[in-house]
């Protein structure tokens, strides 16, 4: 199926702007269905330019994971360096920016291994995934919010998974996407 290869003519009547801020939009549409039916308060949340996760793996097969604390759900997990998009930044500056902020590394070659839009029924954000490889440690400053970094296995990452240490969806994707 390509992108577009059924796309139903849903048409946007009205959008009334509810919150905005530097992060986060919600919008309330007025959305006419291709049946004629229309729905007045169809939700969506906007939340920029998007994000990014990275994936580094050493000569050994292990990904290098931050630690980092969620106040939303007030847990400490384990991730990949991710990060918001910052304006007028391209989805791969964002990545090598985070990389950098979140681990001391800097990488010289990444590439894109997959997007996710990871809530289409109400949001349009989309996860950019990178994977990289010839990087090097040349920053020991770390952004204050990681608490820690640790080279894991494949097989420690997917226990981690079973175990649910790791919880964010971003992270979760972009470690699928590494290992199809």
């Amino acid at each position: 199926m390509t992108e577009n290869s059924h796309k139903p003519n849903w048409i946007r009547q009205s959008r009334e702007e509810i919150f905005s801020s530097d992060y986060v939009n919600l919008y309330r549409d007025s959305v006419k269905l291709p049946n004629g039916e229309t729905i007045p308060d169809y939700y969506i949340v906007n939340y920029g330019l998007g994000a990014v996760g990275i994936i580094l793996e050493d000569d050994d097969g292990r990904i290098l994971l931050v630690e980092h604390y969620r106040y939303s759900i007030d847990r400490t997990l384990w991730e990949v360096p991710a990060g918001r998009i910052d304006e007028n930044e391209e989805p791969i500056q964002s990545a090598k920016r985070e990389l950098l902020e979140e681990t001391g590394f800097e990488c010289l070659n990444l590439e894109q291994i997959g997007i996710s839009h990871p809530m289409v029924g109400n949001s349009d954000i989309i996860f950019y995934f990178f994977k990289g490889s010839d990087f090097k440690k040349i920053s020991q400053e770390l952004d204050d919010e990681i608490l820690g970094l640790k080279w894991f296995s494949k097989d420690e990452i997917f226990d981690l998974l079973k175990k649910n240490h790791i919880l964010s969806g971003l992270c979760q994707s972009c470690l699928l996407h590494s290992i199809v």
